[in-house]
């Protein structure tokens, strides 16, 4: 028998369906109400309810009275469709339940708040992190980790009103579990764990640090840090991970060449296209003294609104542009992998047309989201709702 969670008001009593082996077994349970009139007993104060027929299935004691295999299912669904409106649909009309939106909802924060505490707590162990790194490292391979931001329309804790907002995503994972698809070339990560935050960089350089651990760093004898040159992620670097390699996006740097060609020629495409394909590929053979020297011209220029200055850019980042070097040793240079996570981990549930979240509450949907793209439902989400 599957509690479906499923109540709706019947004049004095409540309807209550089940779904069973033979199919929807319905039944009534008598609400009872106690009241205390106050002293001049004119005033009817303190109402409870009492369902005796829910004591006799123990589900007083359970959070919005469902079993909790069915707010996982419920939880499952909201974080995996677009809107907790979708997620009712989805769950009528494939599983035969109907749940309301707003339950849903209410269901979905609490067990959200389950998994952020749980990572929160974590996260602030920092002995219990650092006793997890081994003298020496024993593990042949690759860690990789990668952090990018993403904007969503959120309104913060003390703010007056909704505005565009940083959220930080981690990915952690080892070239233990990377392979490359045969047809396309892309790399394809069999095994991987994220981590998100709201907040602050202070927080979530927390979470990245014990994600990091929790991965294996200082088991792997080589650790590389991909990001697309933000000052935060270096800062990260140098403060957690002093002897990883940390790597410019090598797509970031394609991006950023073509913008300073195009406002450099005028967009003149038989003008810029040229002259960016031949700084991109000295960049690519690690010929970055070349690259410089073409982009010394430009040195004291002024460029565009958002156009980066290509002389700048590439000689503060030149200790983390050696391609070739890179490639030779067979590590990635491409952060595309959390380029595609932004999407898929923040943007799919939480950045629909006209969506707008309270800062707390999208932490928790995020956190579920993490879990689930991770593998790591049953083992996180299920057990920590288990053992509420």
């Amino acid at each position: 028998m599957i509690d479906n969670g499923y109540s709706v008001r019947n004049g004095g009593k409540r309807q209550k369906s089940v779904l069973t082996t033979e199919g929807e077994l319905i039944f009534r349970r008598t609400i009872l109400r106690t009241q205390k009139k106050s002293e001049n007993e004119t005033n009817v104060i303190n109402k409870k309810e009492f369902i005796a027929f829910d004591d006799f299935f123990r589900l007083s004691n359970l959070p919005f009275k469902m079993t909790k295999n069915s707010m996982n299912r419920i939880v499952f669904w909201a974080q995996n469709q677009g809107s907790y409106k979708q997620a009712q649909t989805t769950m009528r009309e494939e599983l035969g339940i109907y749940v309301s939106d707003e339950y849903i909802r209410n269901i979905t924060m609490y067990v959200g708040k389950l998994v952020y505490d749980h990572d929160t707590e974590q996260s602030r162990n920092i002995e219990r992190i650092m006793d997890k790194i081994p003298e020496r490292p024993s593990k042949e391979g690759v860690l990789y980790a990668m952090m990018d931001g993403s904007m969503l329309n959120t309104l913060e804790e003390f703010d007056e009103r909704y505005d565009w907002h940083e959220v930080k995503l981690g990915l952690v994972f080892s070239d233990n579990h990377l392979k490359q698809d045969g047809k396309s070339e892309r790399h394809i990560i069999t095994k991987k764990e994220f981590t998100v935050c709201t907040k602050n960089i202070e927080e979530f350089r927390k979470y990245f640090f014990d994600l990091a651990v929790r991965n294996g760093y200082g088991k792997y004898k080589r650790m590389i840090i991909l990001g697309d040159g933000a000052a935060w992620i270096s800062k990260i670097h140098d403060d957690f991970f002093p002897d990883a390699i940390q790597i410019l996006d090598f797509f970031h740097v394609a991006e950023n060449i073509y913008n300073a060609a195009k406002f450099l020629f005028s967009n003149d495409e038989k003008k810029y296209v040229p002259w960016a394909k031949n700084i991109i590929a000295l960049l690519k053979s690690s010929r970055t003294k070349e690259a410089l020297k073409i982009l010394s011209e430009y040195k004291d220029m002024k460029f565009g609104e958002g156009v980066l200055n290509p002389y700048t850019y590439i000689y503060n980042h030149r200790g983390k542009i050696d391609y070739a070097a890179y490639e030779r040793s067979g590590y990635m240079i491409g952060s595309g992998p959390i380029e595609s996570a932004n999407k898929v981990v923040v943007q799919k549930r939480c950045k629909q047309s006209g969506m707008r979240w309270k800062s707390m509450n999208v932490q928790k949907m995020l956190s579920l989201r993490a879990k689930w793209e991770s593998g790591l439902w049953k083992s996180t989400v299920q057990a920590l709702l288990a053992s509420a």
